[in-house]
């Protein structure tokens, strides 16, 4: 829940910032439409019922998809990575019996 709170602390003090000339309308556009995604899908995988280490491994790869396995075992303190493939398909399943 604390990391939800910093997500949505990090996108209110982009919103408050004066607007960079270098920076293009689009893509703060771009970058707020990820935003809401991002936290459209960690609805979602409450409302799926995913553990806290699914969770974790979740909001890894939602912000991040590139994550190599290796580093989310080296975040999460998990001493497999193969486990990591294990926690994602657990994930891959719950949705999929949830219907998304």
């Amino acid at each position: 829940m604390s990391n939800l709170a910093a997500i949505r602390t990090e996108a209110v003090r982009k919103l408050e910032q004066p607007a960079n000339p270098e920076k293009s309308a689009s893509s703060q556009e771009v970058e707020l439409a990820s935003f809401a995604d991002r936290e459209k899908l960690l609805k979602h995988a409450k409302s799926v019922g995913l553990s806290p280490q699914e969770l974790e491994v979740f909001k890894l790869l939602i912000c991040n998809p590139k994550t190599k396995y290796r580093e989310i075992a080296a975040q999460l303190h998990i001493k497999s990575t193969s486990q990591v493939g294990v926690i994602k398909h657990r994930i891959s399943q719950k949705f999929a019996a949830a219907g998304f």
